[in-house]
């Protein structure tokens, strides 16, 4: 059983240059039909009861289970206080007028200024194609609309405590068509940068308890009970939120001061942005970590965004060198295996 929705969704076009200076991208709108499945609440297992006012609006929240996928209510805090929940979001799709795949205001996308500069390419099958692969991460059930999300973690950042999940599966896609509004807000910059510093919970920890007992005025409103959950390895939870850190961090210095090295790290990177088997992928990420570390902390003028998580990063590896796992470890043969694309833009970079 499914629905099928018209969404708008935002795409990249890329104009040629003026005589003189560079050519400019601006974003064009288009619409797409995109197909959602649906399920029975009464046919889904709960895997969590979560609470938290402050991330998921007032109330007592499940986290179902469905296709060997955690699936999360859609919550949203528009401009910090009005919060769109999971009804309001089937509602808009049903209407016509939901914006999970809007990447600007609209006032900010059209081409006027512009239409007399020709067009050298746009992105919009590339985006189309993206947006119909994020669709397969929505669920209807009953009448709310659910997204795909991971175990859950109550994050201890600097702005509060606030729950976030360890994401859907582990690769990093790219951003175009990608769903604007995650599952319980995602992961943000913040709270990966939290995480890299072991600033974080995972559900019936003693940890947790911990700190719900000694700090009641912090925690609350959290309530995270594993009733058919999974068991979380706390150190890849770590890894990947300093990778994703780390990444955010270099893909910012591109275009800035690259230091000899960068573009094998950044092809290293990109390798261990895919999805593997649970291993595989938390030893690339480690190692990518590593090298990331000994680049950037022997440089003099690094880059601002990779000097505000140098030091997060660097705890984090400091952590995993100290589990049996990676002690001794042997750094792998790396050799990047890039498409034409990939290898076209370190070129450029080169």
């Amino acid at each position: 059983m499914s629905e099928t929705f018209l969404v708008p969704f935002d795409y990249d076009v890329h104009l040629a240059p003026r005589s003189s200076g560079a050519g400019k991208t601006a974003l064009r709108r288009a619409t797409a039909a995109i197909e959602i499945p649906a399920a029975g609440e009464a046919e889904l297992p709960v895997a969590y009861r979560v609470e938290h006012r402050r991330d998921l609006g007032p109330g007592h929240h499940v986290v179902l289970r469905h296709k060997d996928k955690h699936w999360w209510p859609l919550v949203d805090r528009v401009l910090g206080f009005h919060t769109r929940d999971a009804r309001d979001f089937l509602q808009e799709l049903r209407a016509g007028q939901c914006d999970l795949f809007v990447r600007r205001c609209l006032d900010d996308h059209h081409l006027d200024n512009h239409r007399r500069r020709p067009i050298v390419h746009e992105e919009y099958d590339t985006t189309l194609a993206a947006v119909r692969r994020s669709a397969r991460t929505l669920l209807i059930v009953g009448d709310q609309l659910y997204a795909a999300g991971g175990s859950p973690l109550v994050v201890d950042a600097s702005s509060g405590i606030r729950i976030a999940g360890t994401g859907a599966d582990r690769a990093i896609p790219a951003a175009a068509g990608d769903l604007r509004i995650k599952a319980a807000n995602g992961h943000v910059g913040g709270s990966d940068l939290a995480i890299c510093r072991g600033r974080f919970f995972l559900p019936g920890s003693s940890d947790l308890a911990a700190a719900t007992r000694y700090r009641p005025s912090d925690f609350h409103g959290v309530r995270v009970a594993t009733l058919d959950g999974e068991v979380v390895d706390p150190l890849a939870v770590r890894l990947d939120a300093a990778f994703r850190t780390a990444w955010r961090a270099i893909n910012k210095s591109i275009a800035r001061t690259q230091p000899e090295g960068f573009t094998f790290l950044w092809a290293e990177f990109l390798e261990a942005c895919r999805p593997a088997e649970d291993g595989t992928l938390t030893a690339a990420r480690y190692f990518a970590l590593r090298s990331f570390v000994d680049l950037f902390q022997a440089v003099e003028r690094r880059p601002v965004a990779v000097g505000e998580c140098l030091v997060a990063v660097r705890q984090t590896i400091d952590a995993a060198t100290r589990a049996p796992r990676f002690n001794g470890l042997p750094r792998p043969d790396f050799r990047p295996s890039l498409n034409e694309t990939e290898e076209a833009a370190l070129a450029c970079l080169a």
